[in-house]
C-alpha cells in the first residue's frame, strides 16, 4: 500500500511480475464507491430488519459485479487508447493500473460510509463533519488519479505527457458514455411525494426510458436552449406513467399520468373521470396502503380504474369522491399539450389546479422527459415518527 501511496511507477513494476488480485480490489473499490454515492439518497433513518442482514450483502455483491464490468470497460478503451499513442502494455496490466490505483479509495470509503449513514441518522447537520468528508474525498480521488496516470504510464512504457493525455482521454470518453446513456436510453428517478400512490409511493427509485417520446432540450442536464420542440418525437399514450418538467418551476421534475391527449375533454363528475364525456369505468378492489393527509400509512379506499380506450391503473381515494377536485369544470386539451392526474386522487396537484394554484396546468408536449418503467430500489416510511424500511417487495416492479 505504502509503495503505490508513494510510488506508483516501482509499484507497477512489482505487479507487472506478479500480478495481484485486480479484479477483487475493483469490485471491493467500486461497490464501496457505489455504496458512497447511493447513501446520501437514502432517507434519515432507516430501521434494518432480519432478512435486510442477508439481502444487502446481496446487492453489495451485485453492485461489486457492476464495478467489475466497469473495470473491463474502462480496461478495454484505455488499453486501446494507449496503443494509440505508442504503449506497448497488454489489457492484464491496463485493467491492473486501473484497479491498484483504486486501492488508495478503499480505506477512504471504510471509513467515509459508516460516517455518511451517521450523518444521515444524525439529528442534526454536522457541517464540519460533511465538509471534511467531501474535501477527503475530493483530495483522495484526486490522487488516485495521480497514481492512475504514473501506473499506466509504467504499464504502457508511455511519457508523462503521453500517459496524462490517455488517462484524460478516457475519463472524457467514459464520461460522455455515461451521460449519453443517462440522456439518450435512460435515468433514474426518486419519488418524493405521494401523488401517484399506489402506483409510485414515496421513497421509490425508478427508471425512466428517455426514447421513449423522442428528445427535447429536457432531455439533457441543465436543459440548455440547443433546440426547441422535440426531435424523434413520439406521442405518450393515454395511461402512461410520464416523467416531466414542471411547465412553471424552473428545474422542478415531476411524474404523474397522461390522461388527457390534444383536442380531448376532460373532467370530473362527483369523484368520477370523463373523458370526452365517456367514463372512465373503475372497479372496487382490496384497500391499499397509502398516506393519509398527516403522512401516516393507513388501508384506503382503492379502484381498478379503466380508461376508455386505454390501459388499466389502480387509483385511492382519500376522501371518497368528496375531495377539493372531485367536481372540476371541463377542460379542453390544446394542442401539443397533455392533461395529466395522480393515482392519488385528493392528495395531488396535477392539471386539476392550473400553475397559480401550484398545480401543472396543461403540460406541453417540450416538456415531456420519458416514460416510467419500473422501480429498481425502495425505501418506506409508513409512520413519519418511526424509521424507515428497505421494501424488498416493490423492488424489480414495473410500473403501468
Amino acid at each position: 500500500m505504502r509503495l503505490i501511496w508513494l510510488s506508483p511507477t516501482e509499484a507497477m513494476a512489482v505487479i507487472a511480475r506478479r500480478p495481484g488480485p485486480a479484479v477483487a480490489l475493483a469490485a471491493v473499490a467500486g461497490a464501496l464507491g457505489l455504496l458512497i454515492v447511493f447513501a446520501p439518497a437514502l432517507p434519515p433513518q432507516i430501521a434494518l430488519r432480519g432478512r435486510d442482514v442477508v439481502l444487502l450483502p446481496a446487492l453489495t455483491g451485485l453492485l461489486a459485479l457492476v464495478s467489475i464490468a466497469g473495470l473491463y470497460l474502462s480496461g478495454w478503451v484505455t488499453n486501446a487508447l494507449a496503443r494509440g499513442f505508442g504503449g506497448d502494455g497488454s489489457a492484464g496490466l491496463t485493467r491492473a493500473a486501473i484497479a491498484w490505483s483504486q486501492v488508495i479509495a478503499i480505506p477512504f470509503g471504510v471509513v467515509a460510509l459508516p460516517l455518511i449513514i451517521y450523518l444521515k441518522t444524525a439529528p442534526a447537520a454536522n457541517v464540519k463533519l460533511s465538509l471534511a468528508l467531501f474535501l477527503a474525498g475530493v483530495m483522495t480521488s484526486i490522487w488516485s488519479f495521480v497514481v492512475f496516470i504514473r501506473m499506466l504510464g509504467s504499464a504502457h512504457n508511455l511519457s508523462l505527457p503521453g500517459a496524462v493525455v490517455v488517462a484524460l482521454l478516457q475519463f472524457v470518453i467514459l464520461l460522455g458514455a455515461a451521460v449519453g446513456f443517462r440522456v439518450f436510453i435512460a435515468q433514474p428517478f426518486v419519488a418524493v411525494n405521494s401523488s401517484m400512490v399506489p402506483t409510485l409511493i414515496s421513497g421509490d427509485l425508478f427508471v425512466v426510458s428517455k426514447r421513449a417520446y423522442g428528445y427535447s432540450r429536457y432531455s439533457f442536464p441543465f436543459a440548455p436552449r440547443l433546440f426547441s420542440g422535440r426531435v424523434r418525437s413520439i406521442a405518450p399514450a393515454r395511461g402512461d406513467l410520464v416523467v416531466f418538467r414542471h411547465p412553471a418551476q424552473a428545474g422542478q421534475d415531476h411524474v404523474s399520468r397522461v390522461i388527457g391527449l390534444p383536442g380531448d375533454r376532460v373532467q370530473m363528475r362527483q369523484g368520477r373521470l370523463y373523458i370526452n364525456d365517456r367514463i372512465a369505468e373503475r372497479r372496487q378492489i382490496s384497500p391499499a396502503p397509502a398516506p393519509d393527509l398527516n403522512g401516516k400509512m393507513t388501508a384506503v379506499t382503492t379502484y381498478e380504474e379503466t380508461l376508455p380506450g386505454g390501459p388499466t391503473h389502480l387509483i385511492v381515494e382519500l376522501r371518497g369522491d368528496n375531495g377539493a377536485f372531485d367536481e372540476t369544470k371541463a377542460y379542453t386539451v390544446p394542442e401539443g399539450h397533455y392533461f395529466m392526474l395522480g393515482d392519488n386522487r385528493d392528495n395531488a396537484l396535477d392539471s386539476r389546479a392550473d400553475q397559480k394554484s401550484k398545480g401543472v396546468g396543461f403540460v406541453p408536449a417540450e416538456n415531456l422527459i420519458g416514460r416510467g418503467e419500473g422501480v429498481f430500489f425502495s425505501v418506506r416510511q409508513d409512520d413519519p415518527s418511526k424509521p424507515a424500511q428497505i421494501d424488498w417487495a416493490r423492488i424489480g416492479l414495473r410500473l403501468r
